[in-house]
């Protein structure tokens, strides 16, 4: 068992990556990057996906900034891997090259990782999100906290009180939590994060905080996996997968639930769907 002094001393030398894979979008990513810069962390990691024409960061490069290219498209999922690899961070956020971190993102992950380490190492923090372009007004989403086994969008109570799951994209993963559980599923290319999710929250708790740090942008952007067939395909391959999981009656109710939830809004702007295929 972790004593409170040793999880102390890995989260005072915790380090913060930025993942962001792209693809084809050159303005949206550079922005994403400068975000990242700005919010004080130690390193940002992009993976262009094979973009027809080839990701240029001069404008915003720097010896935080690294870029990976892949030679073919191979989807978000090995996108994210790909930045897993070349990253030497302790904690790895996964950014949207359409989305930013709040200026002050470092400072509260570093603070949360502290005080999360010193009960377990493995603890995932995860802070609110700012939600534009949608056809809302902007609003903020609070994240669940949970104890290990309790599975992020299977147990319906922590979606209550105001929580909300759906905060995933402004997670600090540690990199060992990541690895133990065998990183990015590379066969979906729906629903990846939901399907991350329940294997990092059986092996590990989730500290939800309630400040914002990542602004997700709901508008302007190509639906390029938002179509039925492709989440009913991710639908099916994570039914099979998380069999186990879904043999209690409540969890497979929610999980049935939501995918029926998911395809009513495909068409509609509340849609936000894998970036690339």
């Amino acid at each position: 068992m972790t004593s409170e002094k040793d999880g102390r001393s890995r989260a005072d030398n915790a380090s913060l990556g930025v993942v962001i894979p792209s693809f084809g979008r050159p303005e949206h990513v550079r922005r994403a990057v400068r975000s990242a810069v700005r919010s004080g962390v130690d390193e940002v990691v992009v993976v262009d996906d094979a973009s027809p024409v080839p990701v240029d960061l001069d404008e915003v490069r720097g010896d935080r900034v690294r870029l990976v290219r892949h030679e073919e498209n191979r989807g978000v999922c090995a996108a994210r891997n790909t930045g897993m690899g070349h990253s030497e961070s302790s904690h790895l956020i996964f950014l949207d090259d359409d989305d930013a971190l709040l200026p002050w993102a470092g400072w509260f992950y570093r603070r949360w990782i502290r005080a999360a380490a010193a009960q377990d190492p493995l603890s995932i923090v995860v802070g609110g999100i700012v939600v534009e372009g949608s056809a809302r007004r902007p609003h903020i989403r609070r994240p669940a906290s949970s104890r290990k086994r309790e599975i992020w969008g299977l147990d319906a109570h922590l979606s209550r009180n105001g929580h909300s799951i759906n905060t995933k994209q402004a997670a600090a993963i540690p990199r060992v939590a990541l690895e133990t559980v065998g990183g990015w599923d590379e066969a979906l290319r729906s629903r990846s994060s939901s399907e991350m999710f329940y294997r990092l929250t059986e092996i590990t708790a989730v500290a939800g905080h309630a400040m914002p740090v990542y602004r997700l942008n709901r508008g302007g952007h190509d639906k390029l996996t938002a179509n039925p067939a492709l989440r009913a395909e991710s639908h099916g391959y994570i039914a099979r997968k998380h069999a186990d999981l879904l043999a209690d009656p409540a969890r497979r109710e929610l999980f049935e639930a939501t995918h029926r939830n998911m395809l009513g809004r495909t068409a509609g702007p509340e849609a936000k769907p894998e970036r690339h295929s």
